[in-house]
């Protein structure tokens, strides 16, 4: 498959994913609105989540104070910018994604049969009773993601009870009691 998109490993949260740059996701669906505001109003909306979802880095300008900033997206944000877009070019960078995807899970999948022969025929060999478990990665891994999924859920709904309780606490602030 042609890359349409640059991919590359960064990291967020301290965890290496594959991601994109979302200006490149920008200029390649063709998006008419400016950089910035696309960006912000697609966080906002879709409760996209900094360090979970992107990355934001900021980038100084010779002779501006005010500094660029570069968004670096995980691959499932980059096909949720590129669905949600809802034209021809989104459609295929979203299918595009998914075929990255797919091409990288089969990669680490051949990768842990490899390493399961390599690893476990020699020490099998000297009659110890190891077991090396390298496949279970991939069933690991999706369940990770499905815990973050729930916890970003729950993050935000913290984040709305915190933000009620600052609010009943301004209004019981705003209450005079007189005698």
């Amino acid at each position: 498959m042609n890359e349409i998109i640059s991919i590359s490993k960064e990291l967020i949260n301290g965890t290496e994913v594959n991601s994109v740059n979302a200006r490149e996701i920008h200029k390649y669906l063709g998006v008419k609105t400016r950089f910035n505001d696309w960006i912000n109003r697609a966080i906002k909306k879709y409760d996209f989540v900094e360090n979970l979802d992107y990355s934001k880095m900021s980038i100084p300008q010779n002779g501006n104070p005010k500094p660029m900033f570069e968004y670096i997206v995980t691959l499932d944000m980059a096909k949720e910018l590129a669905m949600l877009e809802n034209n021809p070019k989104g459609k295929e960078a979203r299918k595009y994604f998914i075929q990255i995807e797919k091409e990288f899970i089969k990669s680490l999948e051949q990768k842990a049969k490899q390493k399961s022969i390599e690893y476990v025929s020699p020490l099998t060999k000297e009659g110890k009773n190891v077991f090396f478990v390298l496949g279970g990665y991939m069933s690991i891994n999706k369940r990770l993601a499905k815990e973050n999924k729930e916890l970003k859920k729950k993050y935000l709904k913290l984040l709305e009870d915190f933000h009620k309780i600052v609010m009943d606490a301004r209004n019981i602030s705003d209450c005079v009691i007189t005698q």
